[in-house]
């Protein structure tokens, strides 16, 4: 494969991967948020209103990223709390006298469209590393002529070299900046043993200018590493395929064995010699070059999958050899396969959706059965009911069991300053809480966080909450994504970006940390 074949193909994909989102949609949820990430956390730029207008900027899996029509405003919101607006006349009527498909059951969930193959977005994991198998083509032959002092007269000899193409290991990982774009590095080992072609004119010991010809092979031996740096865009087609495409810098050491001077046999009256061998030394030498290419990977599962990879390569090296120094091409067409290990991004995976595209909310576990009484005995109080886990509303925690419904802070009374102040600097913070259910701490905090709240005007909006279990885990890995381990851990955003914490008990009160929290630029 030719560097101009290697280009075509990589502006090829390049144009086949844009996604083309060139959209709006209309807000059809009455939950619906700007998000200012795809995260399953709800931290909100501003509500948005059943029927709001937004144009798509780009595909992230479950999420649009969307601009606001009217206000300009981007973000983030769920696939699920939209629908296309269909352009003036995209949609052709039914023909007079057409028969109209069945309407839908009524309560029965709409079908998902799910993305084909053919459905390019934007990759949002946070990167990969690619171990693989290679083959190096491309390299070119060249040839190296010197002369040297031989019975008062000057012998010659060149050394034709061939072209160095064989099997190699590459490694490298690529690593997520911003949405799509991504920065790799990659390692690259190539040797290759070849047989050099050596011509020599030898002079006649007795006569001046009788030369005596002599020809033969010597085994020579290449080795390169290679350095890549680069830089660019990755894209995915449904949850398995993987495709980046980049390029950068690249550093190349070649180690090549170097002709430096030859062996014969002569005999009375040395009319003719008998080629009997080839000295050579080594020549390490380096240089900077480029290269551009193709990673393709497919993940069996979600981490681990095989890949392919097609990368061009090219630095010119001067190698130090008896004429002074002699100019290789380095590198090649590498085309190889091996493995992928891929990593997780931070942001974790939106909740399912539930019947109509809506996001599905936990609800409070049922209680277990009451047991029956043993024969002869009284019948046994009912088992504790599970804490809840995930996502909650204060809604399910108010109502969780008959200890919730009656902690109200009523006998907590705030400061009437601090509350100012919260009421002053919370219209652009949002706040996300880990609780437990089963905590001291929780029920003592969270109602008081509450009626906190309540008093400033917290817009209820900008308040997510999250329930763990006794091993302060939860069905999704927000906890070790936040670092959150003790309950409760109010955690407190402004723009998207952590601006303080109050872990477990408040350093003075619940509302003056608050305030002294919210008072940091």
């Amino acid at each position: 494969m030719s560097k101009r074949a290697l280009l075509v193909l990589s502006a090829l994909l390049v144009l086949v991967a844009a996604p083309a989102v060139a959209q709006s949609v209309r807000v059809k949820s009455a939950g619906a948020v700007l998000q200012p990430a795809p995260a399953a956390i709800k931290v909100a730029y501003e509500q948005l209103k059943p029927g709001t207008v937004l144009e798509v900027i780009e595909t992230a899996g479950d999420w649009y990223r969307v601009r606001v029509v009217g206000t300009a405003r981007e973000g983030y919101v769920r696939r699920a709390e939209v629908e296309p607006v269909a352009a003036p006349g995209s949609a052709p009527r039914p023909a007079s006298g057409a028969q109209k498909p069945p309407a839908q059951p009524a309560g029965s969930p709409r079908p998902s469209a799910k993305a084909g193959p053919s459905a390019w977005q934007t990759w949002l994991g946070a990167g990969y590393i690619s171990v693989s198998g290679i083959y190096q083509g491309g390299s070119s032959s060249f040839t190296d002529s010197f002369s040297f002092p031989q019975y008062a007269e000057q012998a010659h000899l060149s050394a034709s070299y061939p072209a160095y193409n064989g099997a190699g290991v590459d490694g490298g990982g690529w690593f997520r900046i911003w949405k799509g774009f991504g920065v790799g590095v990659a390692a690259s080992w190539f040797a290759k043993t070849g047989s050099i072609e050596v011509d020599a004119s030898i002079p006649h010991p007795l006569y001046l200018e009788r030369d005596r010809q002599i020809a033969g092979s010597s085994s020579s031996r290449r080795e390169e590493i290679a350095a890549h740096l680069q830089a660019g865009w990755v894209i995915t087609a449904g949850r398995r395929l993987v495709v980046t495409v980049g390029g950068g810098p690249s550093w190349f050491s070649v180690k090549q064995d170097v002709v430096t001077g030859v062996r014969w046999s002569e005999s009375y009256p040395y009319d003719t010699a008998t080629f009997a061998g080839a000295d050579s030394a080594g020549s390490n030498e380096s240089a900077l070059g480029y290269n551009a290419g193709v990673d393709v990977g497919y993940y069996v599962t979600r981490n681990f999958g095989i890949g392919g990879l097609v990368r061009f390569s090219r630095a010119r090296v001067s190698l130090a050899s008896p004429s002074g120094a002699s100019t290789i091409d380095a590198g090649g067409v590498q085309a190889g396969v091996g493995l992928r290990l891929r990593f997780p991004s931070g942001v974790p995976p939106a909740k399912p959706a539930g019947a109509g595209g809506q996001a599905s909310q936990p609800s409070p576990p049922p209680l277990a059965p009451r047991p029956a009484a043993p024969a002869g005995g009284r019948p046994q109080p009912p088992p504790a009911p599970l804490p809840l886990t995930g996502m909650v509303t204060r809604a399910e925690v108010e109502s969780f069991n008959d200890v919730w419904k009656t902690l109200r802070a009523q006998d907590y009374e705030p400061d009437a300053s601090a509350v100012s102040t919260i009421r002053q600097k919370a219209g652009d913070v949002d706040v996300f809480i880990v609780i437990a259910t089963w905590c001291s701490d929780t029920r003592r905090d969270l109602p008081r966080f509450f009626k906190i709240a309540d008093q400033a005007g917290w817009p209820a909006e900008r308040i997510t909450m999250l329930a763990v279990d006794r091993t302060k885990m939860d069905p999704e890995g927000q906890t070790a994504k936040w670092n959150v381990t003790r309950v409760p851990t109010f955690i407190f955003l402004r723009g998207g970006r952590e601006i303080g914490r109050v872990i477990e008990k408040p350093t003075t009160t619940l509302e003056q940390d608050i305030a002294q929290i919210l008072s940091r630029q």
